[in-house]
């Protein structure tokens, strides 16, 4: 459906990135990363982005800049992020700074192929080449590099279901399961 929507032919290749437009978000790196792949490439993909102002005249102007016009589809805050996340081949994630990453575990869960920043609190849970794949933050070549790598790892449902795997481990009821645990285990202990 989200491919229709967009008229995104099925043999394309779909490259999404959820997160809202900012610097720290690594847009900046992102749309000449994904410029190079096309080039150096010659793959037939599109790329995605959704979050609060990616439908900016700003992020309009960066994707004009790198003449991707009618490559990249930028859909500003979206509510159907699953929907678009069913559609898509890879998850690029190229944050500067970040916590545990709501949207990349997301994409984790649906078994998608995740390229991301080694930063934050993604180090905690993204191991390279095991459950996705690992890239220097700020470093345009290396998110070039993840993004090819990408390519080569779309057929592999071990590292796919790895990563939903991994996913499982923040699911929000488990969370709340093991902090009221915790919770638990403070009181019983402090009133013994």
């Amino acid at each position: 459906d989200f491919r229709e929507e967009l008229k995104v032919p099925r043999s394309a290749l779909v490259f999404t990135n959820v997160g809202n437009f900012s610097e720290v978000k690594g847009h900046h790196l992102l749309l000449p990363a994904f410029k190079k792949l096309l080039e150096e490439e010659k793959v037939n993909a599109y790329l995605v982005l959704v979050g609060r102002d990616t439908d900016s005249e700003r992020c309009s102007s960066l994707i004009r800049k790198w003449g991707l016009e009618g490559r990249v589809f930028a859909l500003g805050f979206r509510r159907d992020v699953p929907r678009i996340l069913a559609g898509t081949d890879v998850f690029v994630f190229p944050s500067l700074n970040e916590g545990i990453a709501g949207s990349l575990i997301q994409a984790m869960a649906m078994k998608k192929v995740v390229v991301a920043s080694f930063v934050g609190g993604i180090k905690s849970y993204l191991k390279d080449g095991f459950n996705g794949l690992a890239v220097r933050p700020g470093d345009l070549e290396s998110l070039y590099a993840g993004m090819k790598r990408a390519l080569k790892h779309l057929s592999d449902y071990t590292m796919r279901e790895r990563a939903r795997e991994t996913a499982v481990n923040f699911d929000i009821k488990l969370i709340a399961e093991k902090t009221l645990k915790v919770y638990e285990g403070v009181l019983n202990g402090s009133l013994s």
